[in-house]
Formats: C-alpha cells, structure tokens, sequence
C-alpha cells in the first residue's frame, strides 16, 4: 500500500545552491528543480560534498513554503524558501531549529566564518515542487544560509532546538543527530551499492527507506507519549 507519510521536508523549486562542477573551476548556482544525484553542493563545513539522494523529491506536488528573506554580510539580500519543518542554523543555538521558529532579526549560520545574515522579513508562498537533496554530513547552503538536509520528524517535541528524549533507550538526541543516524545504512547503501536503486521512490517522492524511517519514528514516539 501507500505509505501514509505526510511531512513535508522539502526546499522550493527556486531555492539556491553552489554547484562545483569539476576540479579548479568556479561554483555555479543551481536551483533545485535542476540539481541532480551526484552533483557536488557546498556544506557547512565550506566543503563541496556529493549529494547520493533526495530525501524528498516531489516536481509537481505544490506546497507552502516560508519565504526568509536574509540580508548578507556583503549587504545582499538573499531569500530561502523553505518548509516550517525544514531544520536550518540560527546564530547561538547548538542545533538546528525548526524553520517555523525564526523570527525577524534573527542571525542565520552562513558558510562564511564568524559572518551571519539578519532576517528582514518572513513570509508565504505556495510552489510547484519539493525537494531535499541529501549530503554526507547531512547540511547544505542554501540560497547564502546553512541549511540541514532534514526535516523535525516530530513537531511536538517542546524543545525549541528538537531534542527527542528516547525514555526506553535513556538518551536525548537532537533531531538533527537521529535522523543523521538513521540515515546511515542507507547513505552506505547510495554510495557504495546502487544510487539507482536509492532513489526508487514512492508516489509522494520519498525513497522507501525514508518512507520507513518516519512511519518507524512516529509510530515509536507515540509509544512512549501515547495520547
């Protein structure tokens, strides 16, 4: 049957990123409507790293997006769009932060060292196309800011920076680091077996295995907080 996933974890179709497309050669900007499996995007570690598959790959499913509007150290204004669930790097938290929770004046991480950009504004849009490419160390920057590839698979975690506290395994882990974790077996599986066989994915553009992993967390979630 279908899987009844139902969280968007995605950057619109516009949303920006640096593509470095051989070695000794300038970075390119690509949109993510036209960025593909294997094409290298620059991380938060001012690498440019692979991506091995798309957590999310959706071209004609429409969905809100936030629009975060940033302005750059060099005075330029970039803007992200991106899902309230999306988890991006805001100066002085330790781990990423749900989308939904910036606000106006907030500092966002950019790649550049000690240099942040200042949200102005904050608002809505509807597109055509989700997408959530997937890097190795599991963040990317988009459109100026660092972005994680993930998404908080639990949105009524209380803790502003989602940490999930597993009562049954006695460990709080951010959200970040579990779906980090989670998603080891399959990066291992996309890089060294079949980055085709990946990205087989369902009709609500989800591989399989993502698929899982947020039926899994839900379901274990509830087990520990039922209702």
């Amino acid at each position: 049957g279908e899987t009844s996933v139902d969280v968007a974890v995605c950057f619109s179709s516009l949303a920006t990123v640096q593509v470095m497309k051989g070695v000794n050669t300038t970075p390119t900007t690509v949109a993510m409507k036209d960025l593909q499996v294997g094409d290298k995007v620059l991380t938060s570690k001012g690498t440019y790293q692979p991506v091995y598959a798309f957590g999310h790959y959706h071209p004609s499913r429409n969905a809100e997006f936030l629009q975060i509007t940033t302005t750059q150290h060099d005075q330029t204004k970039e803007t992200l769009e991106i899902t309230s669930e999306h988890l991006v790097y805001r100066s002085g938290s330790t781990e990423p932060v749900r989308a939904g929770s910036i606000r106006v004046e907030d500092d966002l991480v950019t790649s550049e060292e000690k240099q942040a950009a200042r949200v102005t504004k904050i608002s809505t849009v509807t597109r055509e196309g989700m997408y959530a490419p997937l890097t190795v160390d599991g963040t990317l920057v988009v459109n100026g800011v660092v972005a994680s590839s993930y998404v908080a698979l639990l949105n009524d975690v209380a803790d502003e920076e989602n940490m999930i506290q597993w009562n049954l395994l006695g460990v709080t882990v951010s959200q970040q680091d579990y779906v980090h974790l989670g998603l080891a077996p399959y990066r291992l599986f996309c890089q060294g077996v079949s980055s085709q066989l990946c990205n087989i994915r369902t009709n609500d553009g989800y591989p399989y295995y993502v698929a899982f992993a947020i039926e899994f967390t839900k379901w274990a979630h509830h087990l520990e907080n039922p209702m």
